[in-house]
Order: C-alpha cells, then sequence, then structure tokens
C-alpha cells in the first residue's frame, strides 16, 4: 500500500491513460472478427496476471470487505458516486469525464472507464462530426483506413480518460462465412492491428461474447471457441459474458483471465460468487447489490476465498492500467475533435463504405454526362439536399422525392425504355409488389438502384443490374453517393455481413475514380487553414482594383478543393460573379482549343506536326504586292502606337525587340514588312513552338486605326477604294468597312454589338495575311499570327470550324457546358463579364464579343483568342489531360500525344503549344518544373503540374474598363495565389 502511494506522489512515475475503443465490430447480421475454424490451441496469455505481484497481495491484506465487494462492481449507468471497479456508460458527456476523474482522482488505482458498445466517441463531438456506425466501419476493405481510424478512436479515448476497450461480436455466424479464408485473413488482420495500437498503452481489452456461441451444440461450441482463442490469444485478457449458456461454457476456452458478468444472468449473487465471473455488469442500485454480496461472503469463510481469488485478480489489471496513468484533457479531447485530422479521417471512413453490388455491363460509374437522367427518392423524413447539390455539378439531373406510400409511383415513372434512372429507396422496407415491377423496369431501362440501411431489402434486389448499398446516411454518404455515381470517386467499400450466395460477406465491385471530386482540402493533401489565403488574395486584388471579380479553381490529385467567385462583373456593382460567369480567356484559347485541336489531329493521323501547311490548302497563291514596308505591329492585344520611336528602334534591322518594361510585360517584336518566305512553307510544329518566322501580327491595323491622320498614312493600302480623295472623316471610314447590322453575304463577321465587318474586307484580311513576311532565322517569337495559322489550317482539313471540332470531341463529351466561342448565341449577356471599354476602335464596352482585334475579326473564331469560359470548365480540361487524356473513362487522347505536347521543345523553354514553367512566368516559384499552361491577357491563366497533380485557373476581366490596367501584373496575384497552394501541402 505504501509503494502504490509513493507512486501516486510522484516518486515512481505511475501515470494513467484511460482508454477505450468500441471498434466496430458488431453487425445485427452477421460476425466481426471471424478468424479460423481449424481445431488448433492457441497460447492464451493474460499480460497483468504476471506483473505487481506483491503490490496486489499488499492491497488485497489491507482491503475490508466492504472496499473488496466494491471491485466486483462495474455499473453501466453515468452515475459516478461510488467507488466501484468501474464505469461502463453509453453516452459519454462533457460532465461524465469530469465526474469520472473526480472519481479516479479519489483512487489509488484507476477504475475501470469504459464507453459501451452503443457508441464509439464521446457525445459531444455530434456537433463536429457524424460518427461512423458499427456497419459502417465493417464495410470498409482497406485495412489502412482502418488502422487510421483505430489510431484517432485511441487518441480521442485517452484524452477522454478511458482504459477500457470493448471488442463484440453478433450473431449469425455461419458456415459459409467461417470458410471464407479471405475474409478470416482480413478480419484477422483488423483485430490484430487493434489490439497491437491498445496493448502497447496498458489498457484492458475485453471480448464480449456474441449470442451464437452455444455450449449446448457441442460441434458448433467447439469451433466457435477456437475462434475466441484466437482472438484472446492476439492480446485480449478479460471477456463479457451475458448469458447462461456463453457462463456454461467457458470450459471450453480454458481462460483466466478477467471475467465480467451482466448481473441479470444469476438466479442470485451465491451463484454469481461460486462462478468462473469476476465482476457483475448492473445498472440496478449499488448499494442494494454491495449488501446482498456482504451478507453472503460473512455468512461462510469459502465465500471469502472465492472473493479474495477474484478481487486479486482485478487488483492485478488495475494496478497493470495504473503504471501508466494519465489524467483526461476535456480541452484538448475537443480540440482534436474539431480538428481537419479528425474531419479528414471520418470522411475516409464514409467514402470507403460505399458499396455497390451490381454493375451490369460496367455502366457505372455513368460514362455518357450529358445523358438524361431522372431520380425518385423515396424517403420518410431526408431532404437529400447534399445528395441534390453535388448530382447538379455532374448533371442536370431531375429529381423527386416522394414519402413511402409513393411507391407505385415508379409503375407509371418507369413505363418507358431506355431511360435512365437512380432510385434511392431510404431505409424503407420495399415490397413485393414494388419488387416485380422493378425487376420488369429494370429490363427495359438503366435503373441504379440505391438501397439504404435497410439490409433486409438486399435479397429482393439482388437480380437488379446495378445496385448500390449504404449503412448509413448522412450529409457524407449523400455526398459522395452523388460523386460515385458519376466517377467522382473510387468505389471499395464491401458488404458487411452474408446476405445470400451470390451476396456473401465481404462482397463489393470497384470502381475506378474517372472524373473531378469534390472534397476538403485535407483530403487532397493540403492544408485547408493555409490554402483559406486565397480567399484574402482573391479579395485584396478586388480592393486595389486590378479586376472588378474573379473565379478560382484548384484541383488536388483529382479532388476539387476550391472554385470560389469573387467580386462583381464590373466595379460599378452590377451583378455578383456566379460559379457560370464566362470569361473572356484571351490567348488560354491557344491551349483550351487550338493545341487540343493540334494533338488529336495529330493522334488520327489528320495532320502532320513536320508537313509544311500548305499540303492542306488547295489555293496557295500569294499577292506580295499588297503589303508594305514598316507597318506597325500588334502583339496578342497589345497596341505599341505609345511608343514613339518605332520607327528609329527598327532602323537598318528586320527585326527588334522593344523592352519588356515598356509593354507591360508582354514580349514584343517590330518587323520591317520585307517578305521574303512563303507561310505555306511553315509547318505546324513551328507554329505550335512560335518558332515559324513569321510576322507576328496579323495585317489588321489598316481595318482599326479610322482616326483620319492614321489613315493618310496607310490609305494606300485600301487599294479597293479611291484613294484620291484624302478627305475621310472617321464615320466614313467606319462605314467603309463595317455595317452596323449582319447582312448575308455582304457583312457577316460581327466585331462587335452594331458592327459586322464587310466580306470584301474579311476576304482582303485572308489575302494580307497569306503575304505575311517570313523570316528565315527561325528564332523563337511569341506571335498571335501562328496559332491563327494552325487554326485556320485545321478549319481547312476539317472543312469546318474549330469551335465545332472542340466541342464534338471535348467540350460535350467531357460534360463542361460553360465553355464556347462566341457565347452570346448560348448565354444571356448578364452572364458574360465585360472586358475593355474600347474608345478608340469599336467604341463600346466589348462584352461578349472577344476581346482581341485579331480574333474580333476573324469573327470570333480564331487559334489565338475567343474562348469564353468558367473556371471550372477549363479545370476539367486540365484534369483530362492530368489523367493522361482520359476523363469520365473516355479517352481523349493518348499519354503519349500529351507527353509529346507538354515536354520541353528542344531550343525552347516552350512545348508544343503549351507554356512552360520559367521564372518570368506569371506562375508559382514551386511549381513544378514540368508545369505546363497558359496565361491570357485579359487576366487569366491555366497551369497544369503533373508532378504534383495540381490544376490551377484563374480567370479575371482586369481589362475592364481599361487595358492599361496592370495592378493584376504589378502585385503577382496569380501567382501567389498559384503560390499559396504549394505553401498548403502537407508533408
Amino acid at each position: 500500500m505504501d509503494t502504490i502511494k509513493k507512486q501516486k506522489n510522484g516518486k515512481y512515475k505511475l501515470p494513467v491513460i484511460f482508454l477505450i475503443v468500441f471498434i466496430v465490430i458488431s453487425l445485427s447480421e452477421g460476425i466481426f472478427f471471424v478468424i479460423s475454424t481449424q481445431q488448433k490451441e492457441y497460447e492464451i496469455k493474460v499480460d497483468f496476471l504476471n506483473v505487481n505481484q506483491a503490490i496486489a497481495d499488499s492491497l488485497l491484506e489491507e482491503l475490508t470487505i466492504d472496499q473488496k465487494i466494491n471491485l466486483l462492481l462495474v455499473s453501466d449507468s453515468s452515475n459516478f458516486n461510488e467507488k466501484i471497479a468501474g464505469y461502463f456508460v453509453s453516452s459519454q458527456s462533457n460532465e461524465a469525464i469530469k465526474s469520472y476523474k473526480k472519481i479516479s482522482d479519489t483512487t489509488i488505482l484507476s477504475p475501470f472507464f469504459a464507453l459501451y458498445p452503443n457508441s464509439i466517441f464521446p457525445k459531444f463531438n455530434e456537433q463536429n462530426f457524424i460518427v461512423p456506425n458499427q456497419k459502417t466501419i465493417l464495410s470498409i476493405a482497406d485495412t489502412n483506413i482502418l488502422t487510421e481510424y483505430i489510431n484517432l478512436a485511441f487518441e480521442i479515448d485517452s484524452l477522454s480518460g478511458q482504459n477500457f476497450k470493448i471488442i463484440q461480436f453478433c450473431s449469425n455466424i455461419n458456415e459459409k462465412i467461417i470458410k471464407d479464408s479471405s475474409i478470416m485473413k482480413f478480419y484477422s488482420d483488423l483485430c490484430r492491428k487493434t489490439i497491437d495500437r491498445y496493448s502497447r498503452q496498458n489498457f484492458i481489452i475485453a471480448i464480449k461474447l456474441a449470442d451464437f456461441y452455444f455450449p449446448n451444440d457441442s460441434t458448433k461450441t467447439k469451433k466457435f471457441s477456437s475462434f475466441y482463442k484466437n482472438i484472446l490469444s492476439l492480446g485480449a485478457n478479460t471477456l463479457i459474458i451475458s448469458s447462461k449458456k456463453q457462463l456454461d461454457g467457458l470450459n471450453y476456452l480454458s481462460f483466466n483471465g478477467l471475467i465480467i458478468a451482466q448481473k441479470n444472468i444469476f438466479s442470485d449473487l451465491k451463484m454469481f460468487i461460486e462462478s468462473d465471473a469476476d465482476m457483475i455488469l448492473t445498472n440496478d442500485s449499488i448499494e442494494t447489490i454491495k449488501q446482498q454480496l456482504i451478507n453472503i461472503v460473512i455468512s461462510k469463510n469459502k465465500y471469502k476465498k472465492l472473493i479474495d481469488k477474484k478481487v486479486k485478480k482485478i487488483l492485478l489489471a488495475q494496478t497493470w492500467i495504473t503504471e501508466d496513468k494519465q489524467t483526461p484533457n476535456v480541452d484538448e479531447l475537443k480540440k482534436l475533435i474539431s480538428s481537419n485530422q479528425t474531419e479528414t479521417t471520418i470522411r475516409k471512413i464514409y467514402k470507403n463504405s460505399i458499396v455497390l453490388l451490381r454493375n451490369s455491363d460496367n455502366f457505372l460509374p455513368i460514362k455518357n454526362i450529358n445523358s438524361t437522367i431522372s431520380c425518385l427518392i423515396f424517403t420518410d423524413t431526408n431532404k437529400f439536399s447534399d445528395f441534390q447539390n453535388i448530382i447538379k455539378k455532374y448533371n442536370n439531373t431531375q429529381l423527386q422525392i416522394h414519402n413511402k406510400t409513393s411507391l407505385d409511383f415508379i409503375k407509371k415513372t418507369t413505363k418507358n425504355k431506355n431511360k435512365n434512372y437512380i432510385i434511392i429507396f431510404d431505409n424503407l422496407e420495399i415490397d413485393t409488389r414494388t419488387i416485380k415491377f422493378l425487376k420488369i423496369a429494370d429490363s427495359l431501362n438503366n435503373i441504379i438502384v440505391v438501397n439504404i440501411v435497410n439490409f433486409q431489402n438486399l435479397k429482393k434486389l439482388q437480380d437488379l443490374k446495378h445496385l448500390y448499398f449504404i449503412n448509413q446516411l448522412n450529409k457524407y454518404t449523400e455526398n459522395y453517393l452523388a460523386q460515385a455515381i458519376f466517377g467522382g470517386i473510387q468505389i471499395k467499400g464491401q458488404l458487411n455481413s452474408f446476405c445470400s450466395d451470390s451476396l456473401a460477406f465481404g462482397s463489393g465491385i470497384q470502381t475506378a475514380k474517372t472524373r473531378l471530386g469534390y472534397d476538403i482540402a485535407e483530403m487532397a493533401g493540403l492544408d485547408s487553414a493555409k490554402l483559406s489565403i486565397i480567399d484574402s488574395i482573391a479579395l485584396s486584388g478586388i480592393k486595389i482594383g486590378a479586376y472588378p471579380g474573379c473565379q478560382v479553381f484548384v484541383a488536388k490529385n483529382g479532388i476539387i478543393v476550391w472554385d470560389k467567385s469573387y467580386g462583381r462583373l464590373s466595379y460599378s456593382q452590377g451583378k455578383r460573379v456566379t460559379h457560370n460567369t464566362l470569361y473572356d480567356i484571351a490567348s488560354v484559347t491557344k491551349i483550351a482549343a487550338t493545341t487540343l485541336a493540334a494533338m488529336k489531329m495529330v493522334e488520327t493521323g489528320k495532320l502532320y506536326l513536320d508537313d509544311p501547311i500548305g499540303k492542306y490548302y488547295k489555293n496557295t497563291n500569294i499577292e506580295y504586292d499588297r503589303i508594305k514596308p514598316d507597318t506597325i505591329v500588334m502583339i496578342d492585344t497589345l497596341n505599341i502606337l505609345e511608343e514613339k520611336d518605332w520607327e528609329k528602334k527598327i532602323k537598318n534591322s528586320d527585326t527588334t525587340w522593344i523592352d519588356d518594361t515598356l509593354l507591360q510585360l508582354v514580349d514584343t517584336v517590330i518587323y520591317k514588312l520585307t517578305p521574303k518566305n512563303n507561310i505555306f512553307k511553315v509547318t505546324p510544329r513551328q507554329l505550335l513552338m512560335h518558332m515559324s518566322g513569321i510576322q507576328p501580327a496579323m495585317p489588321i491595323l489598316k481595318l482599326m486605326l479610322l482616326d483620319d491622320a492614321e489613315f493618310k498614312r496607310i490609305k494606300d493600302i485600301f487599294d479597293e477604294n479611291d484613294t484620291t480623295n484624302t478627305n475621310f472623316d472617321k464615320a466614313a471610314l467606319r462605314k467603309m468597312i463595317y455595317s452596323d447590322h449582319y447582312i448575308k453575304d455582304s457583312a457577316e463577321r460581327r466585331v462587335a454589338q452594331g458592327m459586322f465587318l464587310k466580306n470584301a474586307y474579311a476576304d482582303t484580311l485572308w489575302r494580307d495575311t497569306k503575304a505575311l513576311p517570313v523570316m528565315s532565322n527561325k528564332k523563337y517569337v511569341y506571335s498571335d499570327v501562328n496559332m491563327i495559322l494552325l487554326q485556320q489550317t485545321i478549319d481547312t482539313i476539317n472543312n469546318y470550324s474549330i469551335s465545332k471540332y472542340v466541342q464534338n470531341n471535348f467540350y460535350k463529351p467531357l460534360g463542361i457546358k460553360y465553355i464556347t466561342y462566341k457565347p452570346l448565341k448560348k448565354f444571356d449577356k448578364n452572364n458574360i463579364a465585360p472586358t475593355e471599354n474600347d474608345r478608340y476602335w469599336r467604341m463600346q464596352v466589348i462584352r461578349g464579343d472577344v476581346h482581341d482585334p485579331s480574333a474580333a475579326l476573324l469573327g470570333g473564331i480564331a487559334g489565338n483568342a475567343g474562348i469564353f469560359s468558367n473556371a471550372y470548365s477549363l479545370g476539367v480540361i486540365g484534369q483530362m489531360l492530368l489523367n493522361g487524356g482520359t476523363y469520365g473513362d473516355t479517352r481523349f487522347l493518348s499519354q503519349a500525344t500529351i507527353a509529346m505536347f507538354t515536354q520541353t521543345q528542344p531550343d525552347s523553354y516552350r512545348g508544343l503549344g503549351f507554356d512552360k514553367w520559367a521564372k518570368r512566368q506569371i506562375i508559382a516559384p514551386k511549381a513544378s518544373p514540368n508545369t505546363y499552361g497558359h496565361t491570357g491577357f485579359t487576366g487569366t491563366c491555366m497551369w497544369i503540374d503533373p508532378d504534383n497533380e495540381v490544376v490551377f485557373v484563374f480567370l479575371s476581366n482586369r481589362v475592364h474598363p481599361s487595358v492599361k490596367n496592370w495592378k493584376l501584373n504589378s502585385y503577382k496575384i496569380r501567382n501567389n495565389i498559384h503560390q499559396a497552394i504549394y505553401n498548403a501541402t502537407i508533408r
């Protein structure tokens, strides 16, 4: 006794770690840890029996009869008023932990403290997450996830003061389950990991015997005893029994550890004292039971000896767990429960618990994202809001919710043939009539049936073609179910009980993740707290006037962790930016349309990278006399007229670089136009690498410079008109070149609202483009012309527009609806972010018409610009490329093609069509050198990092209302948001 006191006073280190985890190993329909059916002997060692014998003997001598009787009692109530052996509580609260701590602080040895098998975690966690139930846990086939869950449970148990773990087994074990060696091994490994984690911290591991343990059936009992001996040999040191049959069968186990029995199995307390049971578990009055036991013990000397034997074993156990005593810490417990670590583990459990039992013709996950789908949900109470929110992100599924009395609605709804339906039964009993019709409808349509909770329905539904099973309905499983149907998550759950020969214990069909999913940042390996800085960076850009609004998209490891919109469409406090707002993505078009099309056509043999493009044109005649020297040029929409000395800079040279700073970080080259080579001799590879040698700007200035002074300088190039008259005013020039309305066969190219380029000038533009000079020296010069010529080559080969090609081959099958050329034909103008307030040429705020002048004069469809998109649509394209060319179980491009186009090219820092990582780029410094993508003049970018599996998209209209606003670049907003992703990576 003195020794223990010295230890308690700190002379010897005896902290107690109070533990308990009920690691979900029970099922009302099935067994949990079935280990082996072989008849073999297992060595069962009870770890606390051979330690601290002297301490236990000393304590036993000092204990009074009253104290000894206390040690025989365990209460399953939350009334912590007695200093008994322990407490098993079914719903642990903050008050329960504090009450236990108070009791524990006044005792030398640690009382047993367990959270009984109705729950797993303390009750006050419910405001943070929904605890997975036992059936959900047993649906997890991935033992690594279960190990993570066990570790989390252990941490929570430790902080809540528990020191007792209960493993429970339930009914319905049968020979078929026992003979399944793979299931046996799975549960054996799981049980071993669980016991190993807790046994390292000196706690009591209790096995609760199940009802299937029948000593009256010697054959079964022998088999089940072998099973229990295996479990006990792994390190369990306590048994909990709940029936007289179990008590009678203890002799089969030859177990000498602690045995706790429910009080109601004894006809009287003398029977308890004379039995092999060491302790009584009760919720009756402690005082009444104590007094009855005292009366029995003092009546005969033999009862005193029997009691001492039981108490000695209990003292050994309590001394053993007291060696590592630790005080409950409610504050740290609450912190852990509300942490992202806990949230992540809980999400992994639910994500991996969805079971797919039938998948005829590999229909799931759904491949055709554009298919029409009707969803019928039969439920009493649930609104399925989380399911609806997620499924709408993939498909415009029509949802109808009915109560259970409306099951006959299925008949009239599914009478058509070849339709797609999702039918969800939320914990409802499905009657014979409904099953009969479901089978008929299932043969005529693609019906996906989801059965929630009700295990008995599975036998009735097992012949259907497509069948999901969910053990627990909540916001997590609703979310993951919607993702599972469309391939946003991988499915690998298993059936947690035996249903039939074809739906055996452990059944489950695995499917691959085929599309982007939705989850918290931690599920993708990012720290959400660190990632949240994106909000402040994006909002700061609005505050300083870098742009009126923007969209930010981040996907990591195939999971969308950020897809948010900020601000408004304009500074005049107009409509807010939404997920579906369309932005003019400018030069990002080069990779989102032109390069994609080129990749597909190279792969299909329609375009050859090293053949001259003239091969694809019928008419390659060029009229060189139409192009005059020393014409001002533009690059990627940037007008260089403000550079006063440009003529001096190019004197006596045919190529001159103007310093970046003069033109706000945009590379610019000015050419003296003295054509020597033919544009039809360049190759698609040279165009994609911007090493064609072609003048880097389209010959469009004569169609834009409508001021009289400028026109006089270049009026001679308008040979279609009478140039002897030099008194042109701006209005006359505009009227000469443009029509204020569409005229078939006369003025068909829309440049802006009320502004259509006349066909004669459209023809002249192509004629002048063909005559563009080509340098012999093929040095890198970034140019819109390259991608425009490539697009026009693609159109020539296909004999239709690139807009139709990318729509049919990429956008539509990818299921991205908010990406297009010429958005005003498909979307409301108010859903499109405005760009420049053009006061020089188009004389209006550009909205819904492409901002880039070259693309505008080409009618809004061009290789360098013209695509309008939201961030999500570009993100899907990026993920398809990151996936190696597949998305939604459809192959769009080969991995080899993607590798060829995205790798750094010889004598260049770029890929084919794609820009690559470089210090001077608008990109995160920590992005992988293999990162590829593009930026856009309007304030956009898209970067794909294959090494870190990151897709980043930023869209804004920084050019609204003025293209001279370069704050987006000077404050490095895109760079900083991109870098935030890497800073948030969990190492």
